[in-house]
Formats: structure tokens, C-alpha cells, sequence
């Protein structure tokens, strides 16, 4: 007598295919029976366990790779949008050197990445825009400092009074910048530091003389408060103020830029370090 399970007129040998035994446990998961699986499958009961069996474990190994595939996707855009929030903490203050002068290897590749995803975002123009402001604030200071320090020698190389030049000139700069920028310097005020040497002259943090008699400080901070009134005039704020204004809207459109990935919380696009 013949098994029930052997078909004698049932193909043996032939590759079965995925779909098939994905049909097999389906069937089998709704509750069909093993045999009557087999009966139309023309199949043996044995093979369609093996099967089932195995569809099983593909089913498995797809749900873990899934699962991992969907937790390595999560930290990628994760790992993107930190490189992202990086670039707009570094656009907040202008450089010569760079909006990210000396990335490290992880950061760059993240970069490069993140280029990769959004390569038509306007972030780029925006941080080419950025660093070529930044460059040309760079030039206006240098060419800004060089005139007040001119400035300096020339009011207090008739004074005779002792006169701190790096001091006057950091604190003249401080003026014009914050006139440019439409920031009060109305806290600032004049003391007196006593040192075992002498008295010194100081304007807020700014270091203003050498040790003089308080006849020479008093002359001393006369003609300073002259210069901050001077320099804080249209001739030398203007170029700094237009400068800072262009800088800024590249700032701005970094800003928003960053500010639209993070709220999308989904990078579009792919890079080569996208998990596969």
C-alpha cells in the first residue's frame, strides 16, 4: 500500500520556489492542514514541512534585517542632521577660515554625505555666500584696524602720555563694530586700575595706559572718548554695517536651510554611507 503523502504521479526533485513556500506557510497560518497543502501542491507532506519550515526562517531573518536596516537608516539621518545643526552652530560667528576650517574625518565624510542627499539645497550657495562675506569682513577689519592705528599714533604722539596702542585700538575697533551692528556701548565705563607700578586707565575690559598721574589718565581718557565719537561716524561704519548685513543673510538662509531638514526629521536623496 502506497502512503497517502507519496503522489506516485507528483514531480520529485524540482526547485521550489520562495513564493510558493511563502504560500505554503500562509495557507498553514490560516489553519490548513499539512496534507491538504500537500494534496494540491502535489507535493509530499515531508517536503512541505521542510518548506514551511524554511519560509518560517527567510520570514525571521527578513524581519531582523529589516529591523536593523531600519535602526542603521534612523542613525544615519540621525548622524546627518547633527552634521547639519553643526554647520548652522559654526555659521553664528563670521571667519576668514572657513564656516568648518578643519573638519575632522568624520565630520567631512558626514558633510559629503549630506551633500550627496541634497545636492540642489540652497544650503550650499548659502555657505559659499557665507564664507566669501566672512572673507570680506576679514579684509575690512585688517584695513580698519591698520587706519585706527594710525589714528592712535598720531593723537597720542603729541600727548606725551603713556598709552596703551593695542588697547586703544582693540577698543576703538569694539566701538565701531557694535555701532555697525546698532548695539549701545552706553555700559562702558572709564576706571582706574591700581597696580604696584602705578595707575592704568581701563574703558570696560579694554586696557587704555601705561602708568601715568591721574592728570596724565584724565588726558588720556579725554582724547579717547574723542576717538570712539569719531570713529563710530559713518565714514567707518558704513563699509562694516553693508559687510555685516550681506554675512548675515547668508547666515539667515543657513539658518533655514538647517532649520527645514531638522523639522522634516527625514533626509531625502541617498549617499554612499546610506546602509544597503
Amino acid at each position: 500500500m502506497v502512503p497517502t503523502h507519496v503522489g506516485v504521479n507528483m514531480p520529485k526533485g524540482p526547485k521550489i520556489a520562495p513564493a510558493a513556500r511563502r504560500e505554503w506557510l500562509n495557507a498553514y497560518e490560516q489553519g490548513e492542514r499539512i496534507d491538504k497543502i500537500a494534496r494540491d501542491a502535489r507535493r509530499t507532506e515531508r517536503t512541505i514541512k521542510d518548506h514551511i519550515e524554511r519560509a518560517r526562517q527567510e520570514r525571521e531573518q527578513r524581519e531582523v534585517h529589516g529591523g536593523l536596516l531600519r535602526e542603521a537608516y534612523q542613525r544615519h539621518f540621525e548622524d546627518l542632521l547633527r552634521v547639519a545643526r553643526q554647520i548652522r552652530e559654526a555659521a553664528r560667528t563670521p571667519s576668514e577660515r572657513g564656516l568648518l576650517p578643519s573638519p575632522d574625518s568624520r565630520t567631512r565624510m558626514l558633510v559629503e554625505a549630506l551633500r550627496s542627499h541634497i545636492p540642489h539645497s540652497p544650503l550650499w550657495g548659502a555657505w559659499q555666500k557665507w564664507e566669501d562675506q566672512a572673507r570680506r569682513l576679514n579684509d575690512v577689519e585688517v584695513k580698519t584696524r591698520a587706519r585706527l592705528g594710525e589714528v592712535v599714533d598720531r593723537v597720542f604722539a603729541g600727548t606725551g602720555k603713556p598709552f596703551s596702542r593695542s588697547g586703544m585700538v582693540e577698543s576703538l575697533w569694539f566701538s565701531i563694530h557694535h555701532a555697525a551692528t546698532s548695539e549701545s556701548i552706553d555700559h562702558m565705563e572709564y576706571g582706574i586700575e591700581h597696580t604696584g607700578e602705578g595707575p592704568n586707565l581701563r574703558w570696560g575690559a579694554f586696557g587704555l595706559s601705561g602708568v601715568a598721574d591721574e592728570a596724565g589718565l584724565r588726558v588720556v581718557q579725554e582724547e579717547h572718548g574723542k576717538l570712539v565719537r569719531q570713529v563710530t561716524c559713518e565714514e567707518y561704519v558704513g563699509a562694516l554695517r553693508e559687510e555685516l548685513s550681506r554675512w548675515a543673510q547668508a547666515r539667515d538662509a543657513i539658518n533655514e536651510e538647517v532649520d527645514i531638514l531638522v523639522l522634516r526629521h527625514l533626509v531625502p536623496g541617498t549617499c554612499r554611507l546610506c546602509p544597503r
